[in-house]
């Protein structure tokens, strides 16, 4: 499909073992494993997945043509990525912001972006992450 397989919201979910292919090849600003804006969405793992092909094929008209294997969106924190495998993707892992990932023995093989970790929560989301006077 051209959007999103899977979303990582709740707590203490296991995606194992899981095949995804072709994705996210007309939208921008999605991921194939999606979850995000939430610091209650915790303890999430993503072992031993395949993901292929997940990158933007058609011409966007607002925004940029970034599309991630894994999007941790906004502050998520607290996940775990083990031995995944991302083969011609645009992002592999993406960390919005967010804390304590763990992210260990993945494979990256034709991905522009392999990991792409930023401080969002510390610069343009910091009045979103203080808490109120």
């Amino acid at each position: 499909g051209p959007h999103t397989a899977m979303q990582g919201g709740g707590n203490d979910n296991v995606f194992d073992g899981n095949t995804i292919d072709r994705l996210a090849y007309e939208v921008d600003d999605t991921g194939a494993w999606y979850a995000g804006r939430s610091w209650a969405k915790r303890n999430n793992t993503l072992i031993n997945n395949l993901f292929s092909n997940v990158q933007n094929l058609v011409k966007t008209y607002l925004g940029a043509p970034s599309v991630q294997a894994i999007y941790n969106d906004d502050q998520l924190s607290d996940n775990t990525f083990i031995n995944n495998t991302f083969v011609n993707c645009h992002c592999g892992l993406f960390i919005g912001g967010g804390r304590r990932h763990v992210a260990r023995g993945n494979k990256f093989i034709n991905t522009t972006t392999p990991v792409h970790v930023d401080d969002r929560g510390l610069n343009w989301q910091k009045e979103y992450c203080q808490a109120p006077d």
